[in-house]
């Protein structure tokens, strides 16, 4: 059996009163409800909890709305409902009453529990691949320690604990402060991942996007000419192909109005300066 764990909740999640969480569950989302509690980012280092959100909110855009921490505990508090008459000291009906705010607060977006596994998975592989470089930091302060890429190359259910709270245990035994220490993520690790992340990407005939008669016809240019960041055609090839192809796709004539700026935006812009392949 999980050991229990004395929590007085003060965090938006609930009102305040005693309660038992199993398995760090309300710890957590006290932890993530309370981001002036965070430990500061040192100089060269970000906090796990930080971390996390950026690249949330790089990764999954709109749709990222911040509940996604809190997500995964629902149906672990929900569980306890049925013993919560003999758990909890103020009686089941005040549990049930928590749990109720707590979904109607933090899961509004029922894909939030989705975004969150899915997130401590792409940080945990990220870390693994040697993309991410992790450290820890004693809670009562220090300098920070570099963590092997196989550190996170453990089971899930490990890997999920780790954003509990963002901290680790450094040895086995009674868990005290003295033994527990914060999680951080190297700044220029972060940053780099971040440009990835963001890196647009661009879309394909198959992605939904509507294409204009021109668009297809840049495309098509694009293809006939097999151009890649390594083989750019000189622009004057290009406006040859734009015309030779113009009566697939558009109507009315090539005229040097609409073919230049089409031949301009088919090629790379350092390619503009000069650059380009024959």
């Amino acid at each position: 059996m999980a050991a229990e764990r004395l929590v007085t909740v003060t965090s938006s999640a609930a009102p305040p009163f005693l309660l038992r969480a199993p398995d760090g569950g309300d710890m957590s989302t006290q932890f993530w409800s309370d981001e002036e509690s965070w430990p500061f980012d040192p100089a060269g280092w970000v906090f796990l909890a930080r971390a996390y959100v950026q690249i949330g909110q790089a990764k999954f855009e709109d749709s990222w709305t911040g509940n996604e921490p809190f997500a995964k505990y629902y149906e672990k508090l929900k569980s306890t409902t049925d013993n919560a008459d003999f758990m909890f000291p103020n009686g089941g009906e005040e549990w049930r009453e928590y749990v109720d705010l707590f979904k109607k607060r933090h899961l509004a977006d029922e894909d939030a529990t989705k975004r969150h596994f899915e997130m401590g998975r792409t940080i945990a592989q990220l870390c693994e691949a040697g993309n991410l470089l992790t450290g820890y930091r004693m809670k009562e302060g220090g300098s920070i320690k570099e963590l092997p890429a196989n550190f996170w190359n453990v089971p899930s259910e490990r890997i999920f604990k780790r954003f509990i709270c963002c901290e680790i245990t450094l040895h086995q035994g009674r868990i005290t402060d003295d033994n527990l220490a914060f999680l951080f993520v190297s700044k220029n690790s972060l940053e780099n991942t971040l440009a990835t992340i963001k890196e647009p990407v661009a879309p394909s005939l198959g992605d939904g996007v509507h294409m204009t008669q021109f668009m297809k016809l840049m495309t098509r240019v694009s293809k006939d000419l097999k151009i890649t960041a390594e083989n750019q055609p000189k622009v004057e090839v290009v406006k040859s192909k734009i015309r030779e192809r113009w009566k697939d796709y558009c109507s009315g004539d090539p005229t040097n109005r609409k073919v230049n700026p089409m031949a301009t935006f088919i090629r790379d812009e350092e390619s503009q300066a000069g650059k380009a392949k024959k």
